[in-house]
């Protein structure tokens, strides 16, 4: 499994932007991006799970230039959670 860590932003974040990312590469709904954009501006860390090592570099890469620091933890055999959205 590969994760993508989503851990904060910077000033000048596109919203909209890393949402359409999201959506877009990491293959989640658009309503699940958006909810998950929100809790990065809220500040908390953001885990998604990423189909490949190469999406997720390449979607924290992106991100990067929207404004989003990321990170990627590739092949991990230990369970991470993403946060409850309500």
């Amino acid at each position: 499994m590969t994760v993508l860590i989503l851990e904060r932003w910077k000033p000048g974040l596109k919203k909209v932007a890393l949402t359409k990312l999201l959506h877009n590469r990491a293959h989640i709904s658009l309503s699940l991006a958006k909810q998950y954009v929100d809790q990065l501006l809220e500040g908390n860390e953001v885990a998604l799970d990423v189909p490949s090592l190469v999406d997720a570099n390449e979607i924290a890469r992106d991100a990067e230039t929207i404004g989003a620091v990321a990170s990627v933890v590739g092949h991990i055999h230990a369970s991470i959670s993403t946060p409850k959205i309500d």
